[in-house]
């Protein structure tokens, strides 16, 4: 009898693991400046966080979510395919038809390090237009929301390149897409 609902608990446990999905994805981007102006008469302090924002997606008409969300580490160089990616719950994902909206990339601190970032060789997606190359040094990170839809996953438009300059330096990459966002 207990191997049976060890079994059934188990089997429960695989048949949630392979059930679950995203269901809804945000980001939340801070970059609040604090000064303090100290004079002889008077301290003054200001705060500005005109930056700070917060991205929801919206998927349909009646949901407030995002339809994928991959986040992997990786080493060197190489392309990241959209069309063929595998999610942090194990899941396969292709992404052809979706528009990526969010897209947080760092690198890890190493003080020789840097890492470029550009549209692929072959197909590539237009994140920030038809050529494109940024380069983060160590410990930089860039967050990148998409205002504007961008073009949708094909396979004509679904790879982006990345090079870092040693091979025991990790990117962290987090990629968010939806149909529509608010």
């Amino acid at each position: 009898m207990k191997k049976l609902i060890i079994g059934l608990l188990i089997a429960a446990a695989f048949i949630l693991i392979y059930s679950t999905s995203v269901k809804n994805a945000r980001l939340v981007s801070n970059l609040t400046v604090y000064e303090n102006l100290v004079t002889p008469t008077t301290s003054t302090f200001i705060e500005r966080n005109g930056l700070n924002e917060t991205v929801n997606y919206r998927d349909g008409l009646t949901r407030n979510d995002a339809d994928n969300v991959y986040a992997d580490t990786v080493l060197a160089s190489g392309t990241i395919d959209l069309t063929s990616l595998e999610n942090s719950l194990g899941e396969s994902l292709d992404l052809t038809g979706d528009n990526i909206v969010a897209l947080k990339v760092k690198l890890e601190d190493d003080s020789a390090a840097t890492c470029v970032i550009s549209q692929g060789e072959s197909n590539p997606y237009k994140l920030l237009g038809d050529t494109y190359s940024l380069t983060l040094k160590a410990n930089q990170s860039l967050l990148f929301k998409a205002d504007t839809v961008l073009d949708v996953v094909a396979n004509d438009a679904k790879t982006i390149d990345y090079t870092i300059s040693n091979d025991s330096t990790i990117l962290y990459i987090i990629l968010v897409t939806a149909d529509s966002f608010i």
